[in-house]
């Protein structure tokens, strides 16, 4: 019997998250997402209650995630959503930052970055167009 929140919100760096529940038949519990991990993740009837430790990755990629947790005993299933936010601010340079244009002519370039916030680019100089 799990009485505990049927959501809850880990941190972009990751963590662990105890959570705990009474199972009067053999149960397992199991997530959706690889970047959850589960200890332990199965365990026979007892009297006794169940301290189960759910553990997140640190959020890498660019966006917001979550995934289920599903606890499962002799055919019936709760289920815990567990949210995770974007990674905090960063901007990461996919091209080269310095271009060497030839002197005698006009030239363009393309500068490549991937970012999770709003951005703008300015120059301080006049001679260059963004």
């Amino acid at each position: 019997n799990y009485t505990g929140d049927s959501a809850f919100d880990m941190s972009d760096a990751g963590g662990s998250k105890t959570i705990t529940f009474t199972a009067n038949r053999d149960w397992s519990i199991r997530s959706d997402a690889a970047w959850i991990h589960i200890s332990p993740d199965k365990g026979s009837a007892s009297d006794q209650p169940v301290s189960v430790t759910i553990t997140c990755d640190p959020n890498t990629g660019n966006d917001a995630r979550s995934a289920t947790v599903t606890i499962s005993i002799n055919g019936s299933a709760k289920t815990i959503t567990v949210s995770q936010p974007a990674p905090g601010p960063f901007l990461n340079r996919i091209s080269e930052s310095v271009v060497n244009l030839d002197n005698a002519d006009a030239g363009e370039t393309v500068v490549s970055f991937s970012t999770n916030q709003e951005w703008s680019m300015q120059t301080s100089s006049q001679w260059i167009h963004i």
